[in-house]
């Protein structure tokens, strides 16, 4: 793991669809505002958005980055 310039981490993961490239680093970042920017993403795990809309504002969400490109993202709250 490494830390990335824009204060998140990078991950060297195995790359799912190139086999010829072993591993790749992906950025991941916290986002704090504008989090219904994702939604088509969050969509594709949990298909009601009133759902999201339940856990989406107090969660922290990461979102992992390939060159630039969202790849995949987490909604991460305290269930205790």
């Amino acid at each position: 793991m490494y830390l990335s310039s824009e204060g998140g981490f990078l991950y060297q993961v195995p790359h799912p669809l190139k086999k010829t490239r072993p591993s790749y680093l992906c950025d991941s970042k916290k986002i704090t505002t504008h989090k219904k920017r994702f939604l088509d993403l969050l969509l594709l795990a949990d298909e009601q958005e009133s759902m999201i809309d339940r856990y989406l504002e107090r969660g922290e969400m990461f979102v992992a980055r390939d060159d630039g490109q969202v790849v995949a993202e987490c909604v991460v709250t305290d269930e205790a």
